[in-house]
């Protein structure tokens, strides 16, 4: 078997290396040879990008010795394998060569060592380069993005650290957080492919128009950062708003299908007073989300007293409380009975649950926390975790429990769970529920929002024996056109209308119409907000089926309530005098 190796031999003697050459010929090799006698030479060989398998030199050469050869292969070829091959050297000699970086020495009077020595140090510089190689390419993935090539999150965190570390006084920097606006429509459109191209597409957008001392990060799904050292904020802003013209002219193809996209970005500086790596990270996303905000497509700028960022780290605060609360279970279930209007109130038809959370020793109302359980994606977890808890009160109150139905809030969010349905079977099998039992509660606009959406999900739990209501009807995009394909049981008109009943007359027509066309298609109307009698009687006067509100009872927390034994308790205000 024949072995190509490119050599590059010092060597003075035309003799010595007709030598070698046979010899090396005899072991297999078939040599491409480049002899040079110099250190001008050797040097011009090394400077001018020849690649060379392996290096043997002579000891001793006129005006020079192996360890000169050595230093200056060393200098320019770190593992290039080198062999001193000499019929003087001594064993001192050959000692000194391997400490300056000589692989091995073999003498001129036993060359038939010096194919097995070659074949050896081949072997180890491969088995070298490919570790070195395979080092190289996990140091590039542990700090790039295996999809846009770009640095990742990992390489911005340490980058940011250590600007944040060596810091001074008068330094000032720009940190700019981009995300993405109607990603998700071209992921959905298209397909994850599409989202990919369309990311590498718009790094490259990026890239092109980065100066040296900006770093360009993809942090996320759909994020980028931009690090900007030695920057100010108005030069960082400058460079964000020319970004955004770039992004608003840019045009993402595919298939012969042309999507549009935005970016929201929030803006940072960062200084010796606000150097602290999270509190910048924090700062910047806080930006980017109230750029969303805002209406998207726009730069926002951290300022600690921004209102938007204010309300905005008041809802972080509330993402923990909540998260914790679920873990704790310290959500507390609260009930409001709904009655039959005009009709004997011995017992109530219906109960709504309600949710308390509990923190610091009081109960907070749903619309404190709500908001920030909505804007940080939680709401689907607190609709299976009042589930759970209704689920589990029902179960405890279940005596004559075919006499009553349950009322169960549930958030758009959960909409968009196809695996919802499945998990309420689990639960009624768990805790011996009948679907009759129960009746979810969604919003109008939710529903019209995501009706199609909205209309396979009644379905599905419609499909278990399950009831469903439309909450807040009126208050939204209302239009009874959807009451003709929206399959539901029940409208709860709005509040806002039953309030104003008695001095309104356009309230009075609105609830007056609501409450005609739900029985011409079928369905039950109940009011809701029923504060007084005079409110009471002027729904029992249009004929609605059923009301709620402080007439007839403040909600009460579920184990204080004899759910079916108390009806007295829970009779209108008007039955109480």
């Amino acid at each position: 078997m024949t072995n190509s190796l490119k050599l590059l031999l010092v060597e003075d003697s035309l003799d010595d290396e007709l030598l070698l050459t046979r010899h090396l010929k005899k072991s297999g090799y078939e040599l491409t040879l480049t002899r040079v006698s110099s250190t001008s030479e050797l040097e011009a060989q090394l400077q001018g990008g020849g690649r060379f398998d392996l290096v043997i030199t002579d000891h001793s050469l006129p005006g020079f010795q192996s360890t000169d050869v050595i230093a200056i292969v060393r200098s320019h070829y770190p593992d290039m394998p080198l062999i001193v091959v000499s019929g003087s050297i001594g064993e001192e000699l050959a000692v000194e060569a391997l400490k300056a970086g000589a692989n091995d020495y073999v003498l001129k009077e036993n060359l038939t060592r010096l194919g097995s020595s070659i074949e050896r140090e081949l072997r180890e510089v491969a088995s070298h380069r490919a570790r070195r190689d395979a080092e190289e390419r996990l140091h590039y993935m542990a700090f790039h993005d295996s999809l846009t090539g770009l640095f990742n999150r990992f390489a911005f965190e340490r980058a940011l650290d250590q600007l944040s570390k060596r810091i001074g006084p008068d330094d000032r920097h720009t940190l700019i957080f981009i995300d993405l606006d109607d990603f998700k429509v071209v992921n959905d459109c298209c397909g994850h492919l599409a989202g990919d191209q369309l990311l590498v597409q718009v790094a490259t957008l990026f890239s092109q128009r980065l100066p040296g001392n900006f770093q360009l990060c993809r942090v996320g799904g759909d994020e980028f950062t931009i690090l900007m050292e030695n920057t100010t904020l108005n030069e960082g802003l400058d460079f964000a708003n020319d970004l955004q013209d770039e992004i608003r002219q840019f045009r993402f193809n595919w298939h012969n299908k042309m999507f549009s996209i935005g970016a929201s970005m929030g803006a940072v500086e960062i200084t010796a007073a606000l150097a602290e790596t999270n509190s910048i990270l924090s700062a910047a996303d806080m930006a980017c989300y109230s750029a969303k905000d805002a209406g998207r497509g726009r730069v926002h700028v951290y300022e600690e007293q921004d209102s938007s960022i204010v309300t905005m780290r008041e809802q972080l605060g509330w993402v923990q409380i909540i998260n914790e609360a679920m873990q704790q279970d310290r959500f507390t279930a609260y009930w409001q009975p709904i009655v039959n209007l005009g009709q004997s109130h011995d017992r109530p038809a219906f109960y709504e649950f309600l949710m308390r959370l509990e923190h610091e020793g009081k109960l907070i109302p749903p619309g404190v926390f709500i908001p920030a359980a909505e804007r940080y994606h939680l709401m689907n977890q607190l609709d299976r975790h009042m589930v759970r808890l209704c689920f589990r009160h029902i179960e405890a109150h279940q005596l004559n429990r075919n006499r009553c139905m349950y009322f169960i809030n549930l958030s758009g969010a959960t909409l968009s769970d196809a695996l919802f349905p499945d998990y309420v079977a689990e639960q009624m099998i768990l805790h011996s529920i009948s679907p009759e039992n129960l009746c979810f509660e969604i919003t109008e606009t939710a529903a019209v929002s995501n009706f199609q959406q909205a209309c396979q999900f009644i379905g599905r739990l419609r499909e278990l024996g399950c009831h469903f209501a439309l909450d807040d009807f009126g208050a939204g995009m209302s239009s009874y056109g959807y009451l003709k394909n929206l399959p539901v049981d029940f409208i709860k008109i709005d509040g806002s209308f039953v309030r104003d009943i008695c001095e309104d007359p356009m309230s009075y027509a609105i609830v007056e119409s609501v409450n005609r066309i739900c029985h011409v298609a079928g369905l039950k109307t109940i009011a809701e907000f029923v504060e007084n009698e005079t409110i009471y009687n002027r729904l029992v006067e249009i004929g609605v089926d059923y009301c709620q509100g402080y007439a007839i009872a403040h909600p009460e927390p579920v184990p204080q309530i004899n759910l079916l034994a108390s009806a007295s308790e829970v009779q209108p205000a008007r039955l109480m005098s």
